[in-house]
């Protein structure tokens, strides 16, 4: 049971371990560096090769970087949306 469990957790504890570590990282960043920082944790989360951008890749990336800008901004907002399924 406890190996299924650390089998689950491990890939947000690593995501959560970069966040921490870009939010060191980018402190008193600009709000878009911020957010650029943060579009390649959720490109590497959602393993996505950013180097490789097609059409379809190009609209995910501009509304994946809005998406994390609007939560740099105001990140109470992104909280109180409820994420889609998986």
């Amino acid at each position: 049971m406890v190996s299924e469990l650390d089998a689950e957790t491990e890939p947000m504890v690593t995501t959560l371990e970069k966040i921490a570590a870009a939010a060191e990282q980018w402190s008193g960043k600009s709000a878009h560096e911020t957010a650029l920082a943060l579009l390649h944790i959720v490109a590497s989360v959602e393993g996505r090769d950013l180097g490789k951008v097609d059409a379809a890749g190009r609209v995910w990336v501009l509304d994946t970087f809005a998406e994390c800008l609007k939560t740099v901004w105001a990140p109470d907002e992104r909280l109180k949306r409820a994420d889609p399924p998986a």
